[in-house]
């Protein structure tokens, strides 16, 4: 009997290890040009502000479809006080990592109706997806 309860532990051990949550990893400005390591299913959520009266906002131009995916993307109002247009925002982004390799994300910031070459922020991260 003691061994099959020692074999029932360690398949009950063995399978929580594989059923771990993903993680979810927040990036913000100041992780710009870095480097970051994340598993296969984890997610990152990247955090952008913005100036809305401005027109400004923050536009994905690099993004490997094979490495990672947009789960979600949402503009936040910073203060729950100003609710009134103009008001700055953060551009808010979920990519899950569904393959094993090396990306880079890139997101200029320019007014939507202007081109890229006018932006007047960039930001980029490398990326290496772990299999788990």
């Amino acid at each position: 009997m003691p061994i099959v309860w020692a074999l029932t532990m360690v398949g009950f051990f063995h399978l929580r290890g594989i059923a771990k949550a993903d993680s979810t990893i927040f990036i913000t400005k100041t992780d710009n040009g870095k480097t970051i390591t994340v598993h296969k299913y984890d997610v990152i959520q990247i955090e952008l502000e913005a100036l809305g009266a401005a027109g400004y906002a923050w536009h994905i131009e690099s993004l490997d479809p094979e490495l990672l995916e947009i789960v979600q993307k949402d503009t936040i109002v910073n203060s729950k006080k100003e609710k009134r247009a103009g008001a700055p925002v953060t551009h808010m982004w979920q990519l899950r990592a569904i393959k094993a390799g090396e990306t880079e994300i890139a997101m200029h910031y320019y007014r939507v109706w202007e081109r890229k070459d006018t932006a007047i922020g960039e930001f980029r991260l490398k990326v290496k997806i772990l299999c788990r």
